[in-house]
């Protein structure tokens, strides 16, 4: 599944030498042909499933439209094999690609050339997305694109993220106290509010899920070992308080650490730290150093 770490690529297309909006045309909305020039067969065939290539287009002559170099979809390549078309022309090369975003017509996507510069993208090829701006680090240029997209797509990308492996996992402190750890017993399960969840700490988090008590970043710290992993934290334990309805505000995300501390009880009481009350103690403890 994909991520911002998985664009890889930038791809110039064109319609009409620039007439025109090139793969908006209905049924591409999800899935179409996209076309490459014969002479870049290396670089199409080195495009893998599951990697990300940004297209871009050049519209210079549509009625209402500024000339700029717009920022147009996020697709990957799906696991049916490239081939020429019927008709031989210059760009008789296509792959059937899956669309993960598409800009909005009325909301475009551009960027300064200082920013990301298109100019040396070549033309019918695919090339490394890290050439856009060789000042900045590759996770820099790619998590810039995925939030153009997250914020102005007609798809939304975040469908296409894997949800992290212990996402709905939760941990209760067992009877016999602080030290035994066990899986939470878990009486109702909406997968639908937790990816409500995901997203909205996805957006807070700029495309990046932090601890909401200490700011650990899985990404950060593993690089993309860690993308997109994190637990989640049911504030009112679904054990203790039994079966009803989960709302976005009734979870947490949070780091196995954290998650942890807030399962064990505040030395010499039968309290525990919220979410809250432990990223303040975790301030104050800093604070000592």
């Amino acid at each position: 599944m994909a991520g911002f770490t998985k664009i890889l690529w930038v791809k110039s297309i064109r319609r009409n030498g620039g007439r025109d909006w090139a793969y908006f045309e209905e049924g591409t909305e999800d899935k179409f042909d996209l076309n490459f020039s014969r002479k870049h067969d290396t670089s199409m065939e080195n495009v893998k499933p599951g990697e990300i290539i940004l297209l871009f287009q050049r519209v210079n002559k549509v009625k209402g439209v500024k000339a700029k170099t717009y920022l147009t979809h996020l697709v990957t390549p799906t696991k049916e094999a490239s081939r020429p078309v019927d008709v031989p022309h210059r760009f008789d090369r296509v792959i059937k690609v899956q669309v993960i975003a598409r800009m909005k017509k009325d909301v475009p996507i551009y960027s300064k050339a200082d920013i990301l510069n298109f100019t040396n993208s070549g033309f019918g090829g695919a090339i490394n997305v890290g050439n856009l701006n060789k000042r900045k680090d590759l996770s820099e240029i790619q998590l810039l694109i995925w939030n153009m997209f997250l914020e102005k797509s007609t798809v939304n990308p975040l469908a296409y993220v894997q949800m992290p492996e212990v996402f709905t996992e939760d941990f209760f402190a067992t009877e016999g106290g602080d030290k035994e750890i066990g899986p939470h017993i878990t009486k109702e399960r909406n997968t639908a509010v937790v990816r409500r969840a995901k997203e909205e700490a996805l957006i807070k988090g700029n495309g990046r899920i932090l601890c909401e008590c200490c700011d650990f970043d899985f990404f950060d710290f593993y690089g993309e070992h860690g993308f997109n992993f994190i637990e989640c934290h049911h504030n009112d334990p679904i054990a203790i308080g039994g079966e009803r309805p989960t709302s976005t505000a009734d979870l947490a995300m949070v780091c196995s650490n954290c998650h942890r501390m807030l399962h064990r009880k505040i030395s010499g009481t039968d309290i525990y730290f919220n979410v809250d009350t432990l990223r303040d103690h975790i301030i104050l403890e800093k604070s000592k150093k």
